[in-house]
């Protein structure tokens, strides 16, 4: 189970830092020879599609969540 947990998690790693990169690398144009205005504009869309995908993880997390305790609390009755 543990190794199923490790892969998991190491395959979200993978697959977020390439999604994020990719975004960096469509948000600035050249990053070799970008002006650092450039690079700074890449950097905020990156940060802002990794907070977008934090609070729709953590939306995802209080609906199953809030959705557990209802069957819970439907077996207590």
């Amino acid at each position: 189970m543990s190794g199923l947990l490790n892969l998991s998690r190491n395959l979200g790693l993978i697959f977020g830092a390439s999604a994020l990169g990719a975004v960096f690398a469509r948000a600035t144009p050249d990053v070799s020879h970008a002006a650092p205005q450039a690079v700074e504009v890449g950097l905020h869309a990156t940060f802002a599609m990794a907070v977008g995908l934090i609070l729709l993880a953590i939306l995802v997390k209080v609906l199953v969540w809030r959705d557990q305790g209802a069957k819970h609390s439907a077996f207590k009755n």
